[in-house]
């Protein structure tokens, strides 16, 4: 048959909802009947709903979950900031114990240190997922000695802040060996409470738990800027605050750039056993 001599069809099929245009003919277009499907998830459609139940209940479900992960997003946060204030209320207790007695005391400072690390390996446990990667990864050497010289600078630094800051207040500096020396305890003694256990627990605690809780909810370059002020604060000695600071910030790079919560130990041992070096030659 001859196509060309077929009438033109009075109408033409079109999706449902498009606009029809007028026929060969001059006819206005025929009215479509409603869809009878639903034109966002293909479900069936009745003519007398104004909603697709369909998408509804989808649409429900979406807010449900979203609201579910803001909820479950302030966990981690608050995870990080419990863990801060407990090690802030023994920071504040162990001032406390000082005052009440004749001035610092090596038992006390082991005590607090005991109590910290009771705390921070509990909450490593409690939070284990969160910093897992920094405890099962590994460090190249590079990582390493690029520690060793942070945790060099940072020192540096520190001897700047206090020659400075302390020559304008006249503060007295605090030699922590002497501490221990003074009461009885060796210089094995003094490794231990003031390059072992802060490189361990301090670093497991903020560019572990604390960081690892914090990246998650407020970015990687903040989490290492509000972890580094907490690390700040939690030591209560305002004329240390600048290089604590800084320490705090360039152990946080590192956690992210290495990966690995090892160097970030690494820096710390080197930044406080220099601080030992000097205290035993007398400087």
């Amino acid at each position: 048959m001859d196509t060309a001599s077929d009438p033109v069809p009075d109408r033409v099929p079109v999706e449902s909802g498009a606009p029809l245009a007028e026929n060969a003919r001059g006819e206005p277009p025929a009215a479509v009947p409603p869809p009878n499907f639903c034109t966002r998830c293909g479900a069936p459609w009745d003519p007398a709903w104004t909603e697709c139940p369909v998408c509804a209940r989808a649409g429900a479900a979406r807010r449900a979950s979203s609201g579910s992960r803001v909820f479950s997003s302030s966990a981690p946060l608050r995870s990080a900031l419990v863990l801060y204030f407990a090690l802030l209320a023994t920071s504040v207790v162990g001032i406390l114990l000082t005052l009440a007695g004749e001035g610092p005391s090596a038992n006390v400072i082991l005590f607090i240190d005991a109590v910290d690390a009771a705390i921070v390996l509990g909450w490593v446990l409690k939070d284990y997922r969160r910093i897992r990667d920094g405890l099962v990864r590994g460090a190249k050497p590079l990582h390493y000695l690029l520690a060793v010289l942070l945790g060099t600078g940072t020192f540096l630094f520190a001897m700047l802040n206090v020659k400075l800051l302390g020559g304008l207040v006249s503060a007295e500096e605090i030699r922590y060996s002497d501490i221990f020396l003074k009461q009885g305890y060796g210089w094995s003694v003094v490794l231990l409470t003031l390059c072992v256990q802060p490189p361990l627990i301090e670093e497991l605690a903020f560019r572990g738990v604390v960081l690892g809780s914090l990246r998650g909810v407020l970015g990687p370059s903040t989490a290492v800027v509000v972890s580094a002020f907490l690390f700040m604060t939690l030591h209560l000695t305002p004329l240390g605050f600048p290089y604590l600071f800084a320490m705090g910030i360039v152990a946080g790079w590192l956690r992210g750039w290495s990966g690995s919560l090892y160097p970030c130990m690494a820096l710390h041992f080197t930044h406080n056993f220099l601080v030992v070096l000097l205290e035993m030659g007398g400087g």
